[in-house]
């Protein structure tokens, strides 16, 4: 009956080991492979393969720690429903204070900064108390935070980027930390974005040029004051000229994906600008259309790269806001080359959104098959609404034909195409990108969703391959130094029963970095220290079974009698140790982050393994290797 029994745990022995095997051929396929062999695979197959096997964290092959701060300020102010001198002058305060002192509690420096002011002013139901209004206001943040949280973990899944750590600390600050990142850049651009899409109407070109009249009247009347620096273009007039050149390559447009006509190109990137401007480095700026420039055949205005600075400056200034009418925002649109010089379109926007990107259901990337030109075969980047979405934006280009409708992400718009026709369906595509990893980058974006509020880098590591390298040939070696000294130590002290618990171990080890491949875990180096001293429990459990077989042969018993009474004796403290330690494990796991938890998740997984190993494996072996009860000597 035992003998049937121990088959039947041979069996199970062997199925774990097979799927173990399974879970960690991917790893040892990128270990052979290496780097070159598996930029050889295709796409698919390389993301498969990745996914499979162990990843490494970013203290063993480099990569970007970030620290970032969620902006309660910018969010508490937009809350607020009509805040005013006064309420702005507080949250300046505020600001200063928690930039100062990035550990100071948010919420008790704006309680003390607002404790004279009624805060139903600004907030809540009127005569509503402080304290009820504050509690409020910390949870919004709260879920701003989280959100933040959540949009921005969803962003980073889905860039391809393996096992990400992206973790809360404190109010307002989130740690993340991008392990293989190879673009620190575009890894900034991805975290960073708020991703606001928005659809908003361009203004009628003669209201256009009324507001651009009493822009200029204001830098005429010296109320805006600009540094002396080269003044770019002068035009003194708006009135676009004849067009001279014609369209070779078409800007961005957004069209019906059943109906590529819907919409018309923006501009020809190839039309020239107005011939009557004239470059004047000596002198400062005396008008607003100093800094402009006609592009030729359209009501369209330029900004030169140079004079960016200063056309935002004047637009910014509070003399100048008053004269736009508050229904209205100047914006200006992405710089693109229009000949060999860069320049950014100024629009004149309805300040209010006709559609948001909450309107997304999503957003897709796909090649332009039906595009002319420079458009045909590029990327495009397809949009897809939600019912209500395509409701709305059939009605908004129903009501709006032959009027342009600017599509603004983060304040800047990204394109304006005239609306040609109503488009009921609620598809759309954006075109104009460089890049087929532009347009996965803009995708993924919106998909995602916009943040909440501002998110500001604070601190920014990066970690060379050359120290994660350095790191992984460091924590190897460790592991390895430890598992030779303890298998001598155990051949040396229990001679050839000190065999199984050698088997046992490297079974343990095997376990351990299998499973870490199938739960698609991290290894870091804490890791690797989780596993070293799990090498060192596996024996401790080892070693309490083999001296209570010692002590049994010594009182006369025989060898499976004193096999049996050892397992029986030590089972109680193995248990109670890998269990406590295994609770430990979890507490680690739960409340730690980063390298805790990677060194907590190595030690649990080490602890069940060695469990099975010590208790399960060992006695197979001993009833293997003693002929189950036909022994008289034992090796120990």
């Amino acid at each position: 009956m035992e003998q049937h029994n121990n088959k039947l745990r041979w069996i199970i022995f062997a199925a774990i080991m097979a799927v173990a095997a399974w879970k960690f051929y991917p790893t040892v396929r990128m270990a052979i492979i290496g780097e070159e062999g598996l930029k050889a695979l295709d796409e698919k197959a390389q993301v498969e393969l990745r996914s499979q096997a162990i990843k490494r964290g970013l203290d063993l092959q480099g990569g970007m720690h970030m620290v970032l701060e969620v902006d309660l300020v910018e969010l508490v102010s937009g809350l607020a429903r009509t805040p005013d001198s006064r309420f702005n002058e507080r949250m300046a305060r505020v600001k200063a204070q928690t930039e100062k002192n990035p550990t100071v509690d948010f919420w008790d420096v704006f309680t003390k900064e607002f404790k004279d002011i009624q805060l139903s002013e600004y907030f809540g139901e009127r005569k509503q108390e402080n304290g009820e209004i504050i509690a409020v206001l910390k949870a919004q943040s709260d879920d701003a935070v989280d959100n933040s949280l959540t949009i921005l973990r969803n962003r980073v899944d889905g860039s391809g980027l393996q096992e990400p750590s992206i973790t809360k600390q404190g109010q307002r600050r989130i740690v993340v930390e991008l392990a293989g990142v190879n673009d620190p850049e575009a890894a900034r651009r991805m975290i960073g974005k708020t991703a606001l899409l928005e659809f908003k109407l361009v203004d009628e070109p003669a209201r256009t040029n009324q507001v651009l009249e009493a822009v200029n009247a204001v830098v005429k009347g010296e109320k805006v004051v600009l540094p002396v620096d080269s003044a770019a273009t002068d035009s003194t007039q708006l009135a676009a000229a004849p067009a001279d050149s014609a369209a070779a390559k078409t800007d961005a447009k957004v069209a019906a994906k059943t109906d590529s006509a819907a919409f018309d190109p923006l501009a020809a990137k190839t039309d020239t600008v107005s011939t009557a401007a004239v470059t004047d480095t000596t002198r400062k700026v005396a008008t607003f259309f100093e800094l402009l420039t006609i592009f030729q055949g359209r009501n369209a205005l330029l900004v030169s790269e140079e004079n960016r600075p200063k056309v935002q400056a004047i637009l910014a200034s509070q003399a100048v806001k008053e004269v736009i009418p508050p229904t209205k925002e100047f914006l200006l649109g992405k710089m693109e080359l229009v000949g060999e010089k860069p320049y950014a379109e100024l629009f004149l926007l309805d300040k209010e959104a006709l559609l948001t990107g909450k309107a997304l259901e999503s957003a897709g990337v796909n090649i332009n098959q039906g595009g002319q030109g420079a458009n045909a075969g590029a990327a495009i980047v397809e949009l897809s609404m939600t019912r209500e979405g395509a409701r709305r934006f059939a009605r908004i280009t129903g009501d709006n034909v032959n009027r342009r409708l600017a599509i603004v992400l983060d304040d800047k718009v990204f394109m304006a195409p005239n609306i040609r026709s109503k488009i009921p369906n609620g598809r759309a595509i954006i075109e104009g990108m460089e890049s087929i990893e532009e347009a996965k980058e803009l995708a993924n974006l919106l998909k995602h969703g916009a943040l909440p509020s501002t998110v500001k880098p604070v601190e920014e590591r990066t970690v060379g391959p050359s120290l994660g390298a350095e790191s992984l040939q460091q924590g190897a070696m460790s592991a390895l130094l430890a598992t030779l000294f303890t298998v001598l130590f155990m051949i040396i002290y229990y001679k050839l029963s000190g065999v199984n618990a050698i088997i046992a171990m490297v079974a343990n080890i095997f376990l351990m970095v299998s499973a870490l491949a199938g739960f698609h875990a991290t290894l870091t180096l804490p890791g690797i220290a989780g596993i070293v001293l799990t090498i060192g429990m596996a024996v401790d459990a080892n070693i309490l079974i083999l001296e209570r077989i010692r002590e049994e042969l010594r009182k006369g018993r025989t060898v499976r009698a004193a096999v049996d009474a050892g397992y029986t004796n030590a089972m109680s403290a193995i248990i109670d140790s890998n269990v406590t330690t295994l609770i430990a494990g979890v507490v680690l796991y739960q409340f730690g982050s980063g390298p805790i938890r990677g060194f907590a998740l190595t030690l649990m997984i080490g602890l069940v393994a060695n469990l099975y190993t010590a208790i399960i494996l060992t006695r197979l072996l001993f009833d293997r290797f003693t002929n189950y009860d036909r022994a008289t000597r034992l090796s120990i």
